[in-house]
């Protein structure tokens, strides 16, 4: 049991550190961005068009939610094994079969449920 403390701890102390607050923060600024942009193709597009951009945002939010998902696991994991900060380009390799696996996880999940 202390062991998992430990690692506990170590875990918590990693989750303020600067590239994981950039990488969330630029996934709010993407999120905040198709929020926006998705509110303005709402205005412009007829009613009968209106599931377009609601299936676009959806599917961006889905993009920038593994993104960001991604990028998070790899760094607390490399942190817990190594025990020291992860740096991006340790996790890069890899990275985009992640983003492609969770965000095609995700879509078949939200979709199975929202259908």
């Amino acid at each position: 049991m202390r062991g998992f403390v430990e690692e506990l701890f170590n875990a918590f102390d990693s989750t303020l550190q600067r590239a994981k607050m950039t990488t969330s923060a630029f996934t709010g600024l993407g999120i905040g961005i198709t929020l926006m942009l998705g509110e303005f193709a709402l205005r412009l597009l007829p009613r009968e068009w209106w599931w377009l951009a609601e299936l676009g945002m959806g599917a961006l939010f889905l993009v920038f939610f593994s993104i960001c998902t991604s990028i998070l696991t790899q760094m607390t994991a490399l942190e817990l094994s190594r025990f020291r900060p992860a740096h991006f380009r340790e996790i890069r390799r890899g990275l985009l079969g992640s983003i492609v696996r969770l965000t095609i996880a995700l879509g078949l999940v939200s979709g199975a449920i929202s259908a």
